[in-house]
């Protein structure tokens, strides 16, 4: 699949507007409430996609804190999960080119 194409689905998508995020570092929570997923969701893809995701930022009790960056590249992750109903397995493959 062409990049270009992908960021052009995902301009056209109905994945949640993220554009007017104004704080630096987002809890798992309120990432999750963005998407509409739970927790446990981003925490699977977390696992699944360790390389496209890079590094999530943790405090010492192990509480992820997603950036600006992070929530985008799972805007992708959802657009190719969710919305095109891609298996995990295709989604990496994807990732993979």
């Amino acid at each position: 699949m062409d990049q270009l194409s992908l960021f052009k689905q995902l301009e056209d998508s109905q994945t949640p507007h993220l554009s007017g995020l104004a704080k630096v570092y987002y809890s798992i929570t309120e990432v999750a409430a963005m998407f509409q997923v739970n927790a446990s969701m981003l925490r699977f893809w977390e696992k699944e996609f360790p390389t496209f995701l890079g590094n999530i930022k943790k405090n010492k009790k192990g509480d992820r804190y997603y950036n600006i960056e992070n929530i985008n590249n799972l805007k992708i992750i959802f657009h190719l999960v969710k919305e095109k109903k891609n298996d995990i397995g295709r989604s990496k493959r994807i990732f993979e080119r």
